[in-house]
């Protein structure tokens, strides 16, 4: 029997997104989620690492406070820091697919070419294209 890895989370990111790699073809960034109302208020920081084209549409279209809907699969991440101690966190992989949505308003742009482009493009009845900050608009 095989299992379920699947993580979806609202948030906001707390930086700008970094790419890199040889080819720009990484780019990490990470989303704060807050749970709760008032007094129980609690945020949880979420790393994210998404491959490929999504790496040049992340790094172009989203900044700093925009709040997102990502979706992906749990992954270790490993290293050792400064000190030779060896490191673990989990991370979030982006799916290629459906796995990065834009949250909150906007118009339209070069967001639906880019994104149409970083999947590959897609048949009809699959939504792939979206518009910079739509309302729930499908990024990948």
């Amino acid at each position: 029997m095989s299992n379920l890895n699947q993580f979806i989370a609202q948030g906001n990111l707390t930086d700008d997104p970094r790419v890199m790699g040889e080819e720009n073809n990484v780019v990490r960034f990470a989303i704060a989620v807050n749970n709760g109302f008032g007094d129980r208020r609690t945020t949880t920081f979420v790393d994210c690492v998404g491959f490929g084209n999504q790496a040049a549409v992340i790094g172009k279209h989203l900044s700093k406070g925009k709040q997102v809907i990502i979706r992906g699969m749990l992954i270790p991440n490993s290293w050792e820091d400064k000190e030779g101690n060896k490191r673990t966190k989990l991370e979030v992989r982006l799916e290629n697919v459906n796995g990065f949505f834009f949250v909150g308003n906007g118009g339209g742009g070069e967001a639906a070419a880019d994104a149409e482009a970083a999947s590959g493009g897609g048949s009809e009845g699959e939504p792939v294209a979206a518009a910079e900050g739509g309302e729930g608009e499908k990024l990948f």
